[in-house]
């Protein structure tokens, strides 16, 4: 294993690192007083696209701080405006799907394993949920408190799906029957089932990107 010899800069430091390897500042203090709330190790994923060619940590001619700032400040915008949609997503499948189910299989249907289409997917969407519980308690979340103490941790699926993530809520249309995924489909976007499928997969993925900036996070 290699050992990491990298030290620590101050925040006024790491802006004249950045000057050392080719980038320019309008104001370098007020470069290291961003650098203090954002963090170097995050805002250095922006960097990759302002490198020489086949060089690394060295910038192209031209390249101001300001403009890169400016890039992440826009992206910021645009992650936050993105998020706030997806929440109103979620919310409503959550509403959607957790009312279709119950009406037609009754609130406890889902507990069962042969409802669904993939028994070794349910198992996986399962051991989620029951961590999901574990974590409404920690949270000293009322309504987990309430149903496991007063119905011996059973939840009737509305409740199930409130305290169910996007991934979770994606996993577990995508294994219900073909039947369901239709009356739901139907019922919600007017698409075949296959489509709300993909799109309500795409949504966890970019709500979860959106709320850990994984997309620009990249191993270096």
């Amino acid at each position: 294993m290699g050992s990491y010899t990298k030290p620590v800069l101050t925040y006024h430091d790491q802006a004249k690192l950045l000057e050392e390897r080719g980038m320019l500042f309008e104001n370098i203090e007020e470069a290291a007083s961003f650098l203090k709330n954002v963090s170097y190790y995050r805002f250095s994923g922006y960097f990759f696209n302002f490198y020489e060619k086949g060089k690394i940590d060295v910038f192209s001619k031209g390249v101001s701080f300001e403009r890169i700032k400016n890039i992440y400040l826009f992206d910021e915008e645009l992650r936050i405006l993105i998020f706030a949609l997806l929440e109103n997503i979620e919310v409503t499948y959550r509403a959607r799907i957790s009312h279709i189910h119950a009406s037609k299989c009754g609130p406890l249907a889902y507990l069962r394993r042969e409802n669904f289409e993939d028994g070794m997917k349910y198992d996986k969407w399962f051991s989620n949920f029951q961590k999901l519980i574990e974590r409404g308690l920690r949270n000293k979340e009322g309504y987990v408190a309430h149903f496991v103490r007063k119905y011996d941790s059973v939840f009737p699926i509305w409740a199930a799906l409130e305290m169910s993530d996007f991934t979770c809520l994606s996993m577990f249309y995508a294994n219900l029957t073909g039947d369901l995924q239709t009356k739901i489909s139907n019922n919600t976007c007017g698409v075949s089932r296959k489509y709300l499928k993909n799109w309500l997969l795409v949504c966890s993925v970019t709500r979860n990107c959106c709320a850990h900036n994984a997309s620009y996070m990249v191993e270096r």
